[in-house]
């Protein structure tokens, strides 16, 4: 309850002039020409995030019967509530008021057959929207809900009484809540009303009606959960509220910002993925709160049903399909920038209003986490319809090489929309490579200036692997290109990158490998090998082509780790430059000794240059790989290792007994 005015004098009269004063920074509704009531969050925030700071309905203590009061007499309620809350005020009656309304909040039953999500969602991203509080109790709260194996409210709860919202009461009374706060206290009045003891229900209503702080961050996941404060905002004060009928804005709000972040086919676009874990929360989480007041009986039903159509509904689970390809074993999404340990239970969530295929790897995902939320062990089988797991877009600029649909499958996915290509490489369980794969050129006529983004000129998906080729045109026919590719059974990716152009001269390449933080890399003593090491074992091998093998013979080539990357520098004469590299991770080829060298590439009888052709082979073992490339058209094929052909790349197979090249990959 609230507590009673002090009877000292002095304090009568402190609280008097603290209502006076109140009342004259914020006037009564009915005297306010102009409220300053919290809006839908501009669409405008995408290009110029800078929100203009909103003065806070109420400042200062909260749990007071004078400043409550006056909280009562200025918030912009319905006429009839209007009219019960002036004769609330009358009869000194504002706190059973408040508790009516908590009851009524309370008792509306779901739907049969209509799911309520009777369990903490905000808890997902506590973390990753930044700020989340300053109370430390309350981050330990939302920080073990996500990961809690039965309903998150059994955490959140002592005894009858919802501990998160007790303790964003006590901050109400100080200050605005911050945007993951203001989530929280949203999502606790519409689902735990009847969890919030009275003497906190009165100050959670009245302060979550008020828009959070401003946050100025064009992060995509903090966009979209300000389009979802303003649409649970819109759902829980829709019955007493002036100025929330505009939750039909704060849905296409939302239903914009999944369409312009997305292909037509649901792919994710790149400059998503460092933050789509959270993005994708945000967007299921407000479809489950839109399912679950559907739900409910009474006249907002109907309307609010209609907030989601179908097509926003389909394009939602094409997102999450699309999305699984990108989540590895540990349960992290590739290129993200932050750990997201709830990204099964968004699945789960999804699964219960979103129509998934029974063998779709969005309803995979949420079987783990129904399995694991049960104390059983997830199984990590997904299935699809479609025959790969790879995909790649033009539009989201993206190219997912993977093995297959199981999570312990290798799996590349390189995003394209910046001068340096993003690359994040995991084998299931480790992840080697992560990071930005820096690039700097030069050609005799100077420095090159890199575009704005790639364009992949080249892409394919078969049994025996994934290839994306991506490429940069400048003036004078310069090309530079960037070869991608990614074994489906063998363990091992390649990487390589051409520049070429039309005048002869010196061209020079750096380039970077940005090695997962978690790995230490090590120089093999003898050779230019590297090794990748995570905890002291052996997990990765490194063999940069170009160079020989042994460290006796000199090369204007360089490898050295910088940073955190393995940074290679190439200098060539001639028209073009080759650089490859061979990165293995499967268990039997980390234990064989490797042998690696250039080969002789002849056409018509003659050994071509270096910057007409190039080819190399990688034994390991019983392993052993060809790579070729052409780097100037030619009339007739060409023979490398006794295989002829006239394609522009090769990658093959050496049969060691047959000594036959059994091409993996053939492109134009």
């Amino acid at each position: 309850m609230i507590p009673p005015l002090q009877t000292s004098k002095v304090c009568q009269l402190a609280s008097v002039l603290a209502g006076l004063a109140w009342f004259c920074v914020y006037p009564p509704v009915e005297c306010q020409s102009l409220m300053n009531l919290p809006s839908r969050p501009s669409r405008a925030i995408k290009a110029a995030p800078s929100v203009a700071r909103q003065k806070p309905l109420v400042t200062g203590s909260l749990p007071h019967a004078t400043v409550l009061k006056s909280l009562a007499k200025a918030l912009p309620w319905k006429a009839a509530c209007g009219e019960e809350i002036s004769q609330a005020v009358r009869s000194s009656a504002l706190p059973a008021w408040f508790e009516k309304q908590r009851q009524k909040m309370s008792a509306r039953p779901s739907v049969s057959g209509r799911p309520v999500l009777n369990e903490s969602l905000t808890g997902w991203t506590w973390e990753t929207l930044g700020s989340s509080t300053s109370d430390d109790e309350l981050s330990r709260l939302m920080a073990l809900a996500p990961n809690a194996k039965s309903s998150a409210r059994s955490i959140t709860r002592i005894g009858k009484v919802n501990q998160p919202a007790a303790l964003l009461a006590s901050i109400a009374a100080t200050r605005a809540f911050t945007l993951p706060e203001l989530l929280v206290a949203l999502e606790t009045l519409f689902k735990f009303s009847n969890e919030i003891a009275p003497d906190d229900f009165s100050i959670l209503f009245a302060r979550s009606f008020e828009s959070s702080p401003p946050v100025i961050d064009p992060r995509p996941d903090v966009v979209a959960a300000q389009f979802e404060a303003h649409l649970l905002r819109s759902l829980v004060y829709a019955e007493t509220m002036k100025g929330t009928a505009d939750m039909e804005s704060a849905a296409k709000d939302l239903a914009s910002d999944l369409k312009s972040h997305t292909d037509t086919d649901g792919t994710p676009h790149a400059e998503l993925l460092p933050v789509l874990s959270s993005w994708l929360a945000v967007h299921v989480r407000a479809a489950a709160y839109v399912n679950a007041k559907a739900s409910r009986p009474g006249k907002w039903s109907g309307r609010v049903r209609n907030l989601t159509s179908g097509a926003h509904l389909e394009l939602l689970a094409a997102v999450l399909e699309e999305s699984a390809r990108l989540i590895r074993q540990d349960g992290q999404m590739a290129h993200s920038i932050h750990k997201f340990s709830a990204i099964r239970h968004v699945y789960q969530a999804a699964s219960q209003f979103l129509a998934f295929p029974p063998k779709s790897a969005a309803q995979g995902l949420a079987k783990q986490h129904a399995t694991a939320s049960k104390g059983r062990s997830a199984t990590e089988t997904r299935s699809s319809s479609s025959e790969f797991a790879s995909s790649q877009s033009d539009w989201a600029h993206t190219a997912v090489l993977k093995a297959g649909w199981e999570a312990t499958q290798a799996a590349c996915t390189i995003a394209y929309h910046k001068p340096w290509p993003d690359v994040d490489l995991s084998t299931g369980n480790t992840t080697l490579i992560r990071g930005s794969c820096g690039i700097e050129a030069s050609t005799p006529a100077g420095q090159l200036e890199l575009a704005d983004g790639w364009s992949c000129v080249c892409w394919n998906a078969d049994e025996d692997g994934d290839y994306a080729e991506l490429q940069m045109i400048g003036p004078e026919r310069l090309f530079l290109e960037r070869q991608n590719y990614l074994s489906r059974s063998q363990g091992f990716a390649l990487f390589g990158e051409i520049l070429r152009g039309k005048s002869a001269g010196e061209y020079a390449l750096k380039t970077s490998l940005p090695i997962s933080p978690e790995l230490t890399v090590e120089s093999d003593r003898l050779t230019r090998e590297w090794q990748l090491k995570k905890q002291g074992k052996l997990v990765g091998r490194v063999f940069p082509l170009e160079l020989p093998q042994q460290k006796i013979y000199s090369t204007p080539h360089t490898v050295e780790p910088h940073d955190g990357n393995l940074v290679f520098q190439y200098k060539a004469q001639g028209k073009a430059v080759y650089a490859v590299c061979v990165v293995v991770w499967d268990a039997k080829l980390l234990k064989r000794p490797a042998i690696w060298r250039k080969l002789t590439v002849t056409e018509d009888s003659r050994i071509v240059r270096d910057d007409e052709g190039v080819g190399y082979r990688l034994q390991l073992g019983s392993f052993q790989l060809v790579v070729y490339r052409s780097l100037k058209p030619t009339e007739y094929p060409r023979a490398v290792l006794g295989h002829h052909t006239a394609k522009e790349t090769l990658i093959g197979s050496l049969d060691t007994k047959t000594g036959d090249v059994t091409p993996l990959l053939l492109v134009e």
